[in-house]
């Protein structure tokens, strides 16, 4: 996998902000921009006191608050500040910090999915049924557990803090490095993208049939509107799946390439290759941004003039 330490060195070089003015601009405002509107959100699902009530909506607060931790610890301090190796306890951290919120990230996308999944098929007794709000806080606290459980281990067995030295990756110990991302992949991206997309064919195929079905009824009842919503909702966050896969594949094939042969970037990387390298950071890191933003625009029924009063009182 990886030949000498040279390689490492060169790659994670190769994943740091190339033009440190105009980046540190840039990922100022998307850092700044994903706070504000996450913060919007959590605020709107607090004061519609309904949402409280779905499991759907706790996932989001939940998401919104991992976003928010992303841009706090990772964005501002690594991507923003130039100066982050000086501090060699937070340059040992920063691939711990990526790897709790990436695999958060993960899990709670194919939580949301997974509910969505829940609620087309058991319809309305998913809603009804007393234990799913309890159900659905367990998840999150276990999505939470597992991100930063799993995210310590190598800092708890082979990759200890050394004082003064900056070690988001060991040099020597790069199969050990190399295995642990592979799993990493498979286990919190691989895995949960075959259970999102299989929960989001079945709610598109279903969704399709139960409309045929809703057209064909000539009153239109309480259980027709809510089925109605329900099917927007998750329409909804079908969409913002397929908008998480197209702006993160393209890093995570990044890291794939880095794991199974480095010495394609670490030699003289072409103008190609930089610009593959810059635009899926940008892709990826700014999901965060853009998955609230969406989510925002297309299912919270709130106005700004609703949220400033909010915020005021």
């Amino acid at each position: 996998m990886f030949n000498n330490s040279s390689d490492t060195i060169m790659i994670l070089d190769l994943l740091l902000p190339k033009n440190r003015m105009a980046d540190t601009v840039i990922w100022s405002i998307i850092g700044l921009l994903t706070i504000i509107i996450n913060i919007w959100v959590l605020v709107a699902i607090y004061y519609r006191k309904n949402f409280l009530n779905q499991s759907i909506y706790l996932i989001m607060a939940s998401l919104c608050c991992s976003n928010i931790l992303f841009t706090v610890l990772y964005i501002f301090p690594r991507l923003v500040n130039p100066h982050y190796k000086k501090s060699w306890l937070y340059c040992s951290l920063t691939s711990v910090f990526a790897t709790i919120m990436i695999v958060a990230i993960n899990l709670h996308l194919m939580a949301i999915s997974i509910d969505r999944f829940l609620t087309i098929y058991y319809a309305r007794h998913y809603f009804r049924n007393p234990l799913t709000l309890y159900r659905t806080k367990w998840s999150i606290t276990i999505i939470w557990l597992t991100s930063v459980t799993f995210s310590i281990i190598p800092i708890l067995t082979y990759r200890p803090f050394k004082p003064n030295h900056c070690l988001p990756w060991d040099p020597h110990k790069l199969d050990q490095e190399a295995i642990y991302y592979i799993i990493t992949l498979s286990v919190f991206f691989i895995l949960p993208n075959i259970i999102m997309i299989s929960c989001n064919i079945y709610i598109v195929r279903k969704i399709r049939i139960l409309r045929r079905q809703i057209q064909a009824q000539v009153f239109v009842t309480s259980d027709t509107r809510h089925h109605g919503k329900s099917h927007k909702l998750a329409l909804t966050f079908v969409s913002l799946i397929c908008l998480y896969l197209v702006m993160w594949i393209p890093l995570y094939a990044l890291f794939a390439t880095i794991l199974l042969s480095p010495s394609i970037l670490s030699s003289n990387p072409s103008n190609c290759q930089l610009v593959w390298i810059n635009t899926s950071q940008y892709l990826a890191f700014s999901y965060p941004l853009v998955h609230t933003v969406a989510f925002a625009y297309t299912s919270i029924e709130i106005k700004w003039r609703q949220f400033i009063i909010c915020f005021i009182s």
